[in-house]
């Protein structure tokens, strides 16, 4: 066994783990740019090259002891009411390779 080939291979690898990481934070970035044109131009799809971008609007209600003991009046929740009072839509988003 070399010592010298393996840190040459190792240190490589940190370089392209730092290059990937940097390349990622781009991407990322200009996904955020593609959601807020999709929220500025009230788009729900969205393609762009081979890519499909998709906007969900979702209902999320949280179901937590801590915030249903909150919730509690004399020690009964009122399921219903406690669902129609804590509900909200969530916006999801979504991106995949288009088959063409």
């Amino acid at each position: 066994m070399n010592a010298n080939t393996y840190q040459t291979v190792y240190d490589n690898v940190q370089e392209l783990r730092l290059a990937l990481k940097e390349k990622l934070a781009e991407l990322n970035d200009l996904k955020q740019n593609i959601y807020k044109h999709m929220d500025d131009e009230d788009l729900d799809t969205f393609t762009l090259g081979d890519h499909a971008f998709n906007k969900k609007k979702t209902p999320k209600c949280v179901w937590t002891k801590k915030a249903l003991e909150a919730f509690a009046e004399d020690g009964q929740i009122h399921l219903q009411t406690y669902e129609e009072e804590n509900t909200a839509d969530t916006v999801v988003y979504s991106s995949k390779k288009r088959k063409i």
